[in-house]
């Protein structure tokens, strides 16, 4: 009885934690159903061109220049210091440029769209990137209020926005099979509107206050590694797909879409877990100041990595040839890639660890290595594709890639936590 209440106790205490996590492991997996109905309904071809459309807005996550990166550290460090002041100031700026930079992403979206009418392109892509400009619009602002409601420990606020986010993606992803790739096309449109709306009354978007530029440089000097960091990651998770856009046909890119759709679904094992981590790491950062006290998120995260990718990737490896053969005869072709997609998520485990790093703020020798693999993976994709691999050769470049990036992670983030900082040196509080 005793352990039974105290498991309660645990419950009740940690809901809103709970919750979150459970809410981060919805998106991949309602990404993961949209996944499906669109290899079901849609031929390789309109598939590419809608994924072609689909890149764009990764590409342009980075136009805050770090100021919503260095809110997640610097707004929990500052509730963490008790300083409410200065937290108040860090939410009215991060909602000004979360508006201004969304909005400067859906401009762009609709400016590609307008050059591929004139160059005569599929009016199927033009009408994509008019979709995706929603979708730049609203990462910029969910990220802004999302980092502000864990920073605030809003964790059940938090949650219910992501699952109410993902049960719109989810329900309007019946436009798929009742409207072909146009569907697919409104569904993200709907699923970015929604995002906003169930946001709109969590109190993170703060009006008021003036431009404060040195405050904005601030969070922006400590942001921009963490962004680069972000964005290292997330090209990380195209460059597969990037380098067959621009080198082979709309139909190889429709095919190596299953290789994405694996990917796709089993970020949401590490993504959960960081994205609850990171801001209580900042907070302990905060309060202690101690690296070593730092170690046991380091081990969190390997473990519960460990006990969920290797076995589901391993499910994943033995089970996608009999459904793909079975249910998704056209994306065949597509079935090596897709199988070593599985083998690079093993080592996935990474994903999270990291954190401390970015909190530390020691990211500089980190951000290099991982330029580097990144650079890597495109350059070696090119010369697979090149030599005629096609989109396993690809596969086979990001599959290199992520093994060093988790090899070079987990080892400097043990290195980092294995002591102190010294305080009296002047580069103590970095």
């Amino acid at each position: 009885m005793a352990h039974l209440r105290r498991a309660q106790e645990f419950l009740v205490k940690r809901q809103g934690e709970i919750l979150a996590a459970f809410a981060m492991f919805t998106g991949p997996a309602v990404n993961l159903v949209y996944g499906i109905l669109v290899v079901r309904n849609l031929d390789p071809e309109m598939a590419g061109l809608i994924s072609n459309a689909s890149l764009l807005p990764v590409y342009l996550t980075f136009l805050h220049f770090g100021v919503l990166n260095g809110m997640q550290r610097e707004l929990p460090y500052a509730l963490g210091a008790r300083n409410t002041a200065r937290a108040e100031k860090i939410l009215q700026l991060t909602t000004k440029v979360s508006r201004l930079a969304g909005l400067v992403g859906a401009l762009v979206c609709v400016g590609a769209g307008i050059i591929t009418l004139l160059l005569h392109k599929p009016a199927l892509l033009a009408v994509a990137y008019f979709g995706s400009a929603f979708g730049a619009l609203a990462y910029q602002m969910n990220f802004q209020v999302d980092t502000g409601l864990r920073a605030e420990n809003r964790f059940l606020r938090q949650g219910l926005a992501v699952i109410s986010t993902n049960a719109i993606s989810l329900i309007s992803c019946i436009l798929i099979p009742l409207a072909g790739a146009k569907g697919a096309i409104a569904r993200g449109v709907l699923a970015s509107i929604g995002s906003i709306v169930v946001r709109l009354r969590t109190g993170v978007w703060r009006e008021g206050g003036s431009w404060d530029w040195a405050e904005l440089r601030a969070l922006a000097r400590t942001g921009l590694p963490l962004l680069i960091s972000g964005t290292l990651v997330s090209l990380m998770m195209v460059s597969d797909r990037t380098v067959v856009a621009i080198m082979l046909s709309h139909r190889d890119l429709g095919e190596i879409a299953l290789a994405a759709l694996i990917v796709n679904s089993m970020t949401l094992f590490p993504v959960s877990l960081s994205v609850v981590l990171f801001p209580k790491i900042a907070r302990a950062y905060g309060e202690h100041r101690s690296r070593r006290k730092l170690r046991r998120f380091v081990w969190i995260s390997l473990v519960y990595n460990a006990a969920t990718l290797i076995p589901i990737s391993a499910l994943a490896y033995f089970l996608i040839g009999p459904i793909v053969e079975t249910y998704f005869p056209k994306y065949i072709p597509g079935l090596p890639a897709a199988r070593l997609a599985c083998v690079t998520c093993v080592f996935w485990v990474y994903m999270g660890v990291g954190s401390v790093i970015g909190v530390i703020n020691r990211m500089t020798g980190y951000l290099c290595v991982f330029a580097v693999c990144l650079l890597m993976m495109y350059g070696l994709a090119a010369v697979l594709i090149h030599l005629g691999y096609g989109i396993i050769g690809a596969t086979w470049a990001r599959l290199v890639g992520t093994v060093l990036m988790c090899i070079c992670t987990i080892t400097y983030s043990i290195y980092l936590t294995s002591e102190d900082d010294k305080p009296e040196g002047p580069d103590a509080a970095n």
